[in-house]
């Protein structure tokens, strides 16, 4: 059996992590405005209320909620597109090229 391991394991569980509360909140209200299941969204409403969901769109959980998938999505993209360009007087170049990571192949 052959496993491919990315140099960027520890960005990727980042990113993953940001993606979290998003993906649980939107399955909760879902869940209970939907098809009425009260448990999973009655179980963090306090807390969702303690960190600010009722306000308006700030540095609070509404923000990390909106913009969270955003930034994994932004870096993702980061991680395999490539810029690049180059200016002089008779051209102007702009390349976006996708890069091939090297990847580590581990044997079991």
């Amino acid at each position: 059996m052959e496993t491919t391991v990315s140099r960027y394991r520890w960005l990727n569980m980042v990113l993953i992590l940001m993606l979290l509360p998003t993906a649980y909140f939107i399955m909760a209200a879902f869940l209970k405005y939907e098809l009425g299941v009260q448990g999973p969204y009655d179980t963090v409403a306090p807390w969702l209320e303690k960190m600010g969901i009722k306000e308006t769109l700030g540095w609070n959980i509404n923000g990390f909620i909106i913009f969270g998938p955003l930034i994994a999505l932004a870096v993702s993209v980061l991680q395999v597109l490539a810029a690049e360009w180059n200016f002089t007087k008779e051209q102007f170049q702009f390349r976006i090229i996708i890069v091939k990571r090297i990847v580590i192949a581990c044997r079991k």
